[in-house]
């Protein structure tokens, strides 16, 4: 990835990253360690999710994973939805299973239940000619090692793009305190979506909410 520029001003943390990693052709997750710093620059996270709202998640219908999508709530967000081994998402059975990011408060993040049919409309309400909406697969065994990054409560969704110029997150272990999330471990605890649909996707749209 080259290194790309982008300033936020708002909800931002302080992060020395640079845009490394080349996507692969793997239509599950591709997961790399976050590249060396390069510079210094402030970047917003869109979403926090904190340990009991990511282990609700990873206890649904057995999945395999979380799958995060951008979304739009005023401001961009992100939606958490599990998925199982055929990379569609749990069936309801009458329970919302998806999650959108509000806010954080004291040490703990705040989020909404949706179900499928609301989270589709939030994820859609994001899409722009400019941004097309994205999402990527992340396996619940590297949300269970991010968490566990000492002194990790909580793991952040912050943006970049890839040398292909494709939307993409960061996945970043954080402690949330006092309604302030702040990175913890190091450089290398940190992780790159580097297969983001939808130019890695599944075999079929109707898994992916933003294709449908």
């Amino acid at each position: 990835m080259s290194t790309t520029s982008r300033k936020f001003s708002s909800g931002s943390l302080v992060a020395c990253l640079a845009v490394g990693v080349a996507a692969g052709g793997i239509l599950y997750a591709m997961l790399k360690p976050a590249p060396p710093p390069v510079e210094c620059e402030e970047l917003r996270q869109l979403a926090v999710f904190d340990k009991d709202h990511l282990g609700t998640l990873t206890r649904e219908c057995v999945p395999t994973g979380v799958r995060f999508y951008l979304a739009k709530d005023g401001n961009y967000t992100a939606v958490a939805g599990p998925i199982m081994v055929d990379q569609s998402h749990c069936p309801e059975n009458g329970t919302k299973l998806f999650q959108l990011f509000k806010r954080l408060d004291d040490d703990h993040a705040i989020i909404d239940m949706l179900s499928e049919v609301d989270a589709e409309r939030f994820i859609k309400d994001s899409n722009t000619p400019s941004k097309p909406t994205w999402s990527i697969d992340v396996p619940s065994r590297i949300l269970l090692g991010l968490l566990s990054v000492d002194g990790a409560n909580a793991v952040a969704l912050v943006e970049r793009r890839t040398t292909d110029e494709d939307w993409t997150f960061d996945l970043l272990p954080v402690k949330i305190a006092s309604g302030v999330a702040r990175p913890v471990g190091s450089l290398s605890d940190r992780l790159v979506g580097a297969a983001p649909c939808p130019r890695f996707c599944g075999p079929s749209e109707r898994l992916y909410l933003h294709r449908r």
